[in-house]
Protein backbone atom coordinates (compact mmCIF):
# COMPACT_ATOMS: atom_id res chain seq x y z
CA UNK A 1 0.00 0.00 0.00
CA UNK A 2 1.56 3.55 -1.04
CA UNK A 3 2.13 6.46 0.86
CA UNK A 4 -0.89 8.00 -0.66
CA UNK A 5 -3.41 5.49 0.44
CA UNK A 6 -2.65 5.09 3.47
CA UNK A 7 -1.90 8.56 4.34
CA UNK A 8 -4.62 10.53 2.53
CA UNK A 9 -7.54 8.05 0.63
CA UNK A 10 -8.14 5.76 3.60
CA UNK A 11 -8.19 8.84 6.32
CA UNK A 12 -11.15 10.09 4.11
CA UNK A 13 -13.34 7.31 4.73
CA UNK A 14 -14.67 8.23 8.37
CA UNK A 15 -15.55 11.86 6.77
CA UNK A 16 -17.28 10.25 4.05
CA UNK A 17 -19.05 7.69 6.15
CA UNK A 18 -20.38 10.34 8.34
CA UNK A 19 -21.53 12.16 4.92
CA UNK A 20 -23.31 8.91 4.55
CA UNK A 21 -24.87 9.32 7.57
CA UNK A 22 -26.39 12.79 7.05
CA UNK A 23 -27.85 12.05 3.57
CA UNK A 24 -29.40 8.69 5.15
CA UNK A 25 -33.18 8.96 5.36
CA UNK A 26 -34.36 8.78 8.91
CA UNK A 27 -36.90 5.90 8.60
CA UNK A 28 -33.98 3.74 8.11
CA UNK A 29 -31.74 4.16 11.38
CA UNK A 30 -34.32 6.39 13.37
CA UNK A 31 -32.93 9.31 14.96
CA UNK A 32 -30.97 8.19 18.01
CA UNK A 33 -29.43 5.43 15.52
CA UNK A 34 -27.83 7.59 13.21
CA UNK A 35 -26.78 10.21 16.31
CA UNK A 36 -24.93 6.86 18.01
CA UNK A 37 -23.41 5.97 14.68
CA UNK A 38 -21.86 9.48 13.93
CA UNK A 39 -20.39 9.40 17.49
CA UNK A 40 -18.88 6.14 17.40
CA UNK A 41 -17.20 7.51 13.40
CA UNK A 42 -16.56 10.37 14.95
CA UNK A 43 -14.91 8.83 18.41
CA UNK A 44 -12.88 6.41 16.59
CA UNK A 45 -11.91 9.13 13.73
CA UNK A 46 -10.18 10.96 16.61
CA UNK A 47 -8.57 8.17 18.34
CA UNK A 48 -6.60 7.32 14.61
CA UNK A 49 -6.22 10.88 14.80
CA UNK A 50 -4.02 10.82 18.55
CA UNK A 51 -2.73 7.31 17.44
CA UNK A 52 -1.56 9.64 14.15
CA UNK A 53 -0.52 12.19 16.17
CA UNK A 54 1.67 9.68 18.12
CA UNK A 55 3.13 7.84 15.26
CA UNK A 56 4.48 10.90 13.97
CA UNK A 57 5.91 11.99 16.99
CA UNK A 58 8.05 8.75 16.85
CA UNK A 59 8.86 9.42 13.15
CA UNK A 60 10.18 13.27 13.97
CA UNK A 61 11.99 11.48 17.29
CA UNK A 62 13.47 9.00 15.05
CA UNK A 63 14.50 11.27 12.19
CA UNK A 64 11.99 9.48 9.53
CA UNK A 65 10.52 11.48 7.06
CA UNK A 66 7.21 9.81 7.29
CA UNK A 67 6.43 12.49 10.23
CA UNK A 68 4.59 14.78 7.60
CA UNK A 69 2.60 11.82 6.06
CA UNK A 70 1.17 11.30 10.03
CA UNK A 71 0.68 15.40 10.41
CA UNK A 72 -1.22 15.28 7.31
CA UNK A 73 -3.39 11.79 8.29
CA UNK A 74 -3.88 13.46 11.98
CA UNK A 75 -5.51 16.52 9.77
CA UNK A 76 -7.62 14.35 7.45
CA UNK A 77 -8.63 12.00 10.19
CA UNK A 78 -10.11 15.25 12.63
CA UNK A 79 -12.69 16.43 9.87
CA UNK A 80 -15.38 14.06 10.62
CA UNK A 81 -15.13 16.18 14.50
CA UNK A 82 -14.95 19.30 12.14
CA UNK A 83 -17.99 18.23 10.03
CA UNK A 84 -20.25 17.00 13.21
CA UNK A 85 -19.49 20.68 14.69
CA UNK A 86 -19.57 22.81 12.05
CA UNK A 87 -22.43 22.17 9.10
CA UNK A 88 -23.34 19.01 9.98
CA UNK A 89 -24.24 19.70 13.77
Amino acid sequence: MGRLTRHVILPFIPALALEALWFTPKETFGCAQRGLMALFVVLAAAAGAFWAIFKGMRAKKGGGSDANWWLLTAIILTLPLLLLLGPLG
